[in-house]
């Protein structure tokens, strides 16, 4: 039996505990469901990758992913996008609509007809996703509650959306609304050097116990 994502379980209360932050819009909510198509019914995972290029180098990387999936892919959506994910989320939290909710990926093998995909731009391996992301994957999780949230790593052999994002991460930074620290944040509060002393007092006993004369 499928076990539901915590994710889930946690997002009624915290879109009730932090509306600012997370509320769904009634103007709003149809850019996040999307257009969708005749097997849309058949989704039944909500699917979560990442571009691999890091925002520092690429900032804007729509147009450079949809040419990298033409030549890799060569699968046209209805949409008119070479895009393999449904959703496509810049580093400026611009969300775009590649194809259609039910329509064929190119974005996890096995699960390319069940799954509703987004592809946040970035390496999460080494970065982040920005706040504007954030927001953006916060409103596209509220109105996919039906659906089992899942990393592209929970569906196939890969470490997608990268090692940085985690279950903890995402609900903490995306269903509680916490903020969190970035990742050089998190390295500039360790700057204090280590405490070696208690180590070198058991050395410091060792020898003694050996025989050397220490004071």
């Amino acid at each position: 039996m499928e076990t539901v994502f915590p994710v889930l379980i946690f997002l009624a209360v915290s879109l009730t505990s932090h509306q600012s932050a997370s509320r769904i819009d009634d103007n709003t909510n149809n850019v996040y469901v999307g257009k969708r198509g005749p097997l849309s019914s058949e989704v039944k995972y909500a699917v979560l990758h990442h571009s691999q290029v890091r925002a520092s180098f690429r900032p804007r990387q729509l147009y450079m992913v949809n040419d990298y999936h033409k030549k890799k892919f060569g699968s046209k959506s209805s949409l008119g996008w070479w895009v393999g994910y449904n959703w496509f989320c810049d580093v400026d939290g611009t969300l775009t609509q590649t194809r259609l909710v039910g329509e064929r990926t190119a974005a996890q093998q096995r699960h390319n007809l069940d799954s509703d995909s987004i592809c946040l731009a970035g390496d999460f391996n080494i970065d982040l996703p920005t706040e504007a992301q954030i927001k953006v994957l916060r409103r596209w999780i509220a109105v996919r509650t039906h659906l089992l949230f899942r990393f592209h790593r929970d569906l196939a052999l890969r470490t997608c959306p990268g090692k940085n994002i985690t279950k903890e991460w995402i609900r903490a930074a995306v269903v509680e609304g916490n903020e969190l620290p970035t990742r050089q944040a998190r390295r500039s509060v360790q700057t204090k050097a280590p405490d070696h002393s208690d180590f070198r007092e058991r050395i410091r006993l060792e020898l003694k116990k050996r025989g050397y004369d220490l004071p």
